[in-house]
């Protein structure tokens, strides 16, 4: 009798005395005891790549809430749609998004995750989740020999990323560990790889991070000598031979990187905002102010760990007469798709400073619209201006708070230059 009367209230309508088939009464009572709470939970999740399973931790609240986590980072997914083909999970700043269905147990999410590439090209790789398990990468049994290598990782090393040509890109590697559970991040000339989070037992170190835009997995082997030799994945298109050795790597001066060529000391710019209406250097709003341009892509994490800190930069010393001004290089060089993405962008952060489309992400082609410099070799790339118009600093890349004491450094740095500006 109480199984009858759970059939009747979820089905609302239906008479007591109609006749249903026992299947149709058995999909009644799955139904309606589950509804979307059959989703809620921490589910390890992996994208497939040809390095192996890439995998990240989602945590799904509720049915208007969800997020990814990565090492110290909780990030939450922008959309979460749950219905009757599924559940949804987008991150709509990057065009990014997780589809998948769920199996007859309620256990296992299938699907796929597409981001929006380069000049219309997606990405698509496939997407599994086992609902439950939060080890990410899970233990193995040691190789012969293993007892003798190095027990802890924690610490810094000194790392190369080795191009197709042999061509070497130095690194830093910040590493903590904590029983076998690893956490860190790559320092590069341009920014970083942000939160990583991973294992290291028996010899072997793995590293995964999926934000919405970046899917990477290394993978490195530590021989007796204390060297790491391994393989970087990102998404299912790039790999990469890197290897580390312990140490502090002193990298470029990120101040020193770009130049400015032109004469008068001015950076000059004009583009549309996305109404189309240009905005110019020379525009009331700037005059006579200490100006921070930044050069980035809503697509680029790094650009977004920096958005985030703008954001309370420009609360801070916008009342002082900062302004602030994006200049965005995005993937379609559609203006009215890429201003839509800016657009989620800008929502996401809160921003309320000026946006304008410069054109397409391309290195090259930024440098060409913006003739002010030598050249532009990362995004983000952000100027600093002073009340007269004359360009001051200019910073290649950005350390983000994955970074830890490179990204409190840079913070120190960069409101040291805003203070010396506003006082001007």
């Amino acid at each position: 009798m109480h199984n009858f009367k759970r059939i009747w209230i979820c089905s609302f309508k239906i008479k007591r005395y109609v006749f249903i088939p026992i299947a149709i009464l058995c999909l009644l009572i799955i139904n309606c005891s589950s509804g979307n709470d059959v989703y809620t939970g921490f589910w390890r999740a992996a994208l497939e790549t040809p390095g192996g399973e890439l995998p990240f931790i989602i945590e799904i609240v509720n049915d208007t809430e969800a997020y990814i986590h990565n090492g110290e980072e909780r990030l939450k997914f922008i959309s979460l749609i749950i219905d009757n083909t599924g559940i949804k999970l987008g991150m709509d700043h990057y065009d990014s998004i997780i589809a998948a269905e769920i199996g007859q147990d309620g256990n296992i999410l299938s699907g796929k995750w597409t981001r929006r590439g380069m000049s219309g090209n997606k990405t698509e790789m496939t997407f599994s989740a086992v609902k439950g398990v939060t080890d990410r990468f899970p233990s193995k049994s040691p190789a012969p020999g293993s007892e003798n290598l190095e027990k802890d990782i924690s610490g810094d090393w000194k790392v190369d990323f080795i191009g197709r040509d042999g061509s070497i890109s130095p690194s830093a590697g910040i590493f903590n560990q904590n029983g076998k559970i690893v956490t860190g991040t790559f320092l590069t000339t341009t920014g970083d790889y942000r939160y990583l989070e991973g294992s290291y037992e028996h010899g072997i170190m793995w590293l995964s991070c999926f934000d919405g835009a970046h899917a990477f997995l290394f993978k490195a082997e530590i021989d007796s000598d204390g060297k790491m030799k391994g393989d970087f994945w990102s998404r299912d298109r790039h790999v990469q031979e890197w290897t580390a050795v312990r140490g502090k790597r002193e990298m470029p001066d990120a101040f020193e990187i770009t130049k400015l060529t032109n004469s008068d000391g001015r950076f000059n710019f004009s583009f549309p905002d996305l109404q189309g209406n240009l905005v110019s250097n020379m525009d009331k709003r700037f005059l006579g102010k200490p100006v921070v341009a930044v050069i980035y892509g809503s697509w680029c994490p790094n650009c977004n760990d920096e958005a985030a800190y703008l954001v309370d930069i420009y609360e801070k010393y916008h009342e002082r007469g900062l302004e602030i001004v994006g200049l965005a290089n995005e993937f379609t060089g559609d203006f009215n798709k890429d201003s839509e993405i800016v657009g989620k962008f800008i929502e996401h952060y809160g921003i309320t400073w000026p946006q304008l489309i410069v054109g397409i992400a391309n290195k090259d082609k930024t440098t060409e619209a913006l003739q002010d410099f030598d050249r532009i070799t990362s995004y983000p790339t952000t100027i600093f201006i002073d009340r007269q118009g004359f360009v001051k600093k200019i910073h290649t890349g950005f350390s983000g708070p994955a970074t830890g004491r490179h990204f409190d450094d840079l913070k120190k740095e960069f409101e040291e230059i805003i203070e010396s500006l506003i006082a001007q």
